[in-house]
């Protein structure tokens, strides 16, 4: 096993630029995640003969809750059903809530909406240049009232990994964007469990942990004058395939481990 720095999975990305074009097949990787445990919850994926994810399967250690989202996939679009209980995991009741992801040829996400009954909200908007985000708007919106929040564009690329990120706020007096933050970002050799796995809606995580092929060894991310706002390394140990199977994110005063269970031998 080779022991290497590895950050998890931060920030994200979804866009428009839709193709007319048959999609694409899903690119099958050597190993898929299975399992994810970690101090805040267990998450275990099944997966359809095509390769895509079925269902994802969530477990709150503090809570006791489950929450399962079943995928439903038809005509460039993926429907999230969101269902959950704090009883059992085998039959949950269906909560209502659904999230939308419209999909382009290469099966990218490019709108992201949240559906309960009568309101649809949008929460994430994205441009593409080919395969590769340029970048993408945050936004809460329903009834045809927008509410932005943020923006993500993707400044640089390093192979096939997001490089750099800046990250700007919507101004409700110029009505226009102020730049907050530039994310750094490095990588290592070991490769990515969730490329290009649609998992939730939350706006922490597709830019890299989406878009990345490789782990990233970390970040840094920086003011517009050059101080520095926050910066983050892990420890991960992979398996022959090079996957993590355990990411230690512990910090002086906390710790946190996360560990991975794959089936591999799928090329």
């Amino acid at each position: 096993m080779k022991t290497k720095i590895l950050f998890p999975f931060l920030i994200l990305a979804l866009a428009i630029s839709c193709s007319e074009s048959d999609p694409q097949p899903v690119e099958k990787p050597a190993c898929r995640v299975l399992i994810q445990t970690d101090p805040n919850q267990e998450l275990r994926f099944t997966y359809s003969s095509d390769g895509r994810v079925a269902s994802r399967l969530s477990f709150d250690w503090d809570s006791e809750r489950y929450q399962r989202y079943t995928y439903q996939y038809s005509d460039g679009l993926l429907k999230m059903i969101i269902s959950s209980s704090q009883q059992d995991s085998t039959d949950l009741p269906a909560s209502g809530e659904e999230n939308w992801f419209t999909l382009n040829a290469q099966q990218n996400p490019t709108l992201v909406e949240y559906v309960f009954g009568s309101i649809r909200e949008t929460y994430q908007r994205f441009v593409y240049d080919g395969d590769k985000p340029q970048y993408m708007v945050i936004n809460i919106g329903s009834s045809g009232n927008i509410f932005y929040r943020d923006s993500l564009v993707v400044t640089g690329w390093e192979g096939d990994n997001v490089k750099t990120i800046d990250r700007y706020e919507f101004n409700n007096i110029t009505r226009g964007f102020d730049k907050l933050l530039t994310y750094t970002f490095t990588y290592s050799e070991g490769l990515n469990p969730y490329y290009k796995i649609i998992q939730t809606n939350e706006i922490d995580y597709y830019l890299v942990g989406y878009f990345s092929k490789n782990h990233s060894t970390g970040y840094i991310s920086r003011y517009p004058n050059g101080e520095v706002e926050d910066q983050r390394s892990n420890s991960a140990t992979y398996n022959q395939d090079n996957f993590p199977l355990f990411i230690d994110s512990s910090t002086e005063t906390t710790e946190f481990v996360t560990s991975f269970t794959y089936q591999c031998g799928l090329k």
